[in-house]
């Protein structure tokens, strides 16, 4: 089961996402592989613990690294 905090981050992940794909061009994967993306990313920044950096910007350390991976 996931916690409260881990749901909402996993939100705003989702939202973040969204605007990325809108905003630029991001290499397109289907949903549930871009959920289970996104799921392992929340659950690593949830692990930081009390060292979380802002979300946004882990949120674009992680994107352009899926990028330049693609």
């Amino acid at each position: 089961m996931y916690t409260e905090e881990t749901i909402k981050t996993a939100i705003q992940f989702s939202r973040l996402w969204g605007i990325a794909e809108t905003l630029e061009e991001i290499p397109i994967k289907n949903a549930e592989d871009i959920t289970q993306m996104l799921l392992e990313w929340t659950l690593e920044f949830a692990k930081q613990g009390k060292q979380k950096q802002d979300i946004v910007k882990f949120f674009l350390e992680k994107k352009e690294t899926y990028r330049n991976k693609e």
